[in-house]
C-alpha cells in the first residue's frame, strides 16, 4: 500500500479494477469531506487535475472513489460561498502584494539610474505613486509610509532637498510611534541618502533633474 499527497488528501493506495471500474481510496478528517467531495466534482480543481495526470491510476473508465472519514461526520457544514469569497479575496492580497515588490525593484533600479541621469527621476516618482496606490489598497500603514519614503528620495533627486527632509523627519516620527525598527531603519537611509545628495549639490557635482524639460 503506498500513500501520496495531493491537495492536502491523503490517497491510500493505487487504483484497482473492480469488474469494469477503478477503485482509488481516499482518506481524510471530517471536516475536509465536503471540501473533498467539492473537488473532486471539479474538472479543475488541483485535486483532480493530480488524478487525472498520475499514471497509476489513468483510465479511460469511470472512478468508484472509497472515503475513510476519520474522527466521524463534520459537525457542520461548511460554507462553500464564503469558501470561494475568502479564497477570492486570498488571491486579491498575494497578486497585490507581488505587484507591489515587483515595482519596488523596478523603482530600485531607476533610483539608481537616477543618480547618474536625472532623467529618470520622473519614472522613480511614478513607480513611487503606483506603490502607495497599492499600499493603501492593502491598508498596510507600514508599507505606505515606506512607499512615502521611496517619493521623498524622488523629490531630492529633483533638487528638492528641504521637502525631502521634512516628510522623512515626519515618517521617522512615525515609526516611533508604531515601534516599527524597518520602517525607522528604513527612514534613516534615505535620510543619509538624502544628505548625500545635498553635500554633492552643494559641491557642484550633482545636477537635479528639470522636471520642466
Amino acid at each position: 500500500v503506498s500513500l501520496r499527497m495531493i491537495d492536502g488528501v491523503i490517497l491510500m493506495g493505487s487504483s484497482r479494477l473492480e469488474g469494469m471500474r477503478r477503485e482509488i481510496k481516499l482518506k481524510c478528517v471530517s471536516p475536509f469531506v465536503l471540501p473533498l467531495i467539492h473537488h473532486l466534482q471539479s474538472d479543475d480543481s488541483p485535486l483532480s487535475l493530480g488524478l487525472r495526470n498520475d499514471r497509476s491510476i489513468i483510465s479511460n473508465e469511470p472512478f468508484l472513489f472509497r472515503i475513510r472519514v476519520i474522527g466521524g461526520t463534520p459537525a457542520l457544514p461548511i460554507v462553500m460561498q464564503w469558501e470561494r469569497r475568502i479564497h477570492s479575496l486570498f488571491i486579491k492580497y498575494l497578486e497585490l502584494e507581488k505587484t507591489l515588490w515587483t515595482l519596488s525593484t523596478l523603482g530600485g533600479a531607476y533610483s539608481a539610474l537616477a543618480d547618474y541621469d536625472r532623467e529618470h527621476t520622473s519614472r522613480v516618482r511614478d513607480i513611487s505613486l503606483y506603490q502607495l496606490a497599492i499600499a493603501r489598497e492593502m491598508g498596510d500603514p507600514v508599507t505606505e509610509t515606506r512607499c512615502c519614503l521611496y517619493l521623498a528620495l524622488a523629490e531630492a533627486q529633483e533638487g528638492k532637498i528641504g521637502e525631502a527632509k521634512r516628510v522623512v523627519r515626519r515618517i521617522i516620527r512615525i515609526g516611533d510611534a508604531l515601534q516599527s525598527t524597518v520602517l525607522i531603519a528604513s527612514s534613516r537611509g534615505v535620510y543619509a541618502k538624502i544628505r548625500s545628495i545635498e553635500t554633492e549639490i552643494e559641491e557642484k557635482r550633482y545636477q537635479p533633474a528639470n522636471r520642466n524639460r
